[in-house]
């Protein structure tokens, strides 16, 4: 886990790119890869979770945050792809009316503002 945590804060930081594989919460065995953009980590009853935008080939831009939970991070790649990190992304301001991590697709959507 340490390991990981720490790729992860070396990539939020750089503004790198990466790629997991990641099982979903309702649906275990349907691991998939998917690029990632990320932003922030958030600790909320003894786990941890990441904040991402996925990228898609619908979505290159990447201005669909969306929270992945660490412990269904299956495996970790970092990319060659840098990204431009939104200047309003903020975190407080995301989870201001929210439960832990808890938080509705309109908040997350809105978070970001990439036009």
């Amino acid at each position: 886990m340490n390991r990981r945590f720490n790729e992860l804060i070396n990539a939020i930081r750089k503004s790198v790119e990466i790629e997991i594989e990641y099982d979903k919460y309702t649906t275990p065995d349907s691991r998939r890869v998917r690029r990632v953009q990320p932003y922030a980590l958030r600790e909320f009853r003894n786990r941890w979770y990441l904040l991402a935008a996925e990228v898609s080939a619908s979505n290159q831009a990447g201005n669909n945050l969306k929270i992945w939970g660490l412990d269904r991070i299956r495996k970790l790649t970092h990319t060659n792809r840098t990204f431009q990190k939104d200047t309003t992304f903020d975190m407080k301001t995301i989870f201001e009316h929210c439960f832990g991590i808890y938080a509705n697709k309109e908040i997350l959507s809105s978070a970001l503002h990439k036009g």
